[in-house]
Formats: C-alpha cells, sequence, structure tokens
C-alpha cells in the first residue's frame, strides 16, 4: 500500500503501513501510530508549505 494524493490520515487512523511510510518521510518516530508528534508535525510542515 502506498500513500496517495487521496489517502487521508488523521488522528486515530488505524492505516499503520501508511502511517509508517508518512513517519518515515517526516523523519520522524516510526511506530504506526498517528498521535500528537505525528499530527503537530504535519500542521507545521503545512505551514512551511503555505509560507
Amino acid at each position: 500500500m502506498s500513500i496517495t494524493d487521496k489517502t487521508v490520515l488523521k488522528m486515530g487512523s488505524t492505516e499503520t503501513e501508511n502511517i509508517k511510510t508518512l513517519q518515515k518521510k517526516l523523519g520522524i518516530k516510526t511506530d504506526g501510530f498517528y498521535g500528537p508528534v505525528t499530527r503537530d508535525t504535519v500542521k507545521a510542515i503545512r505551514i512551511l508549505i503555505r509560507e
């Protein structure tokens, strides 16, 4: 399974492999849990992209 433009991951998501892929791309711990660290990192990247 791969992450695409249509893949939706959010707090509580259970798509472990997709979450691990995302976490690897973000350079954070790959535990397969979309928790506060993953959420906050995604938010920070979104802010940087908008600027």
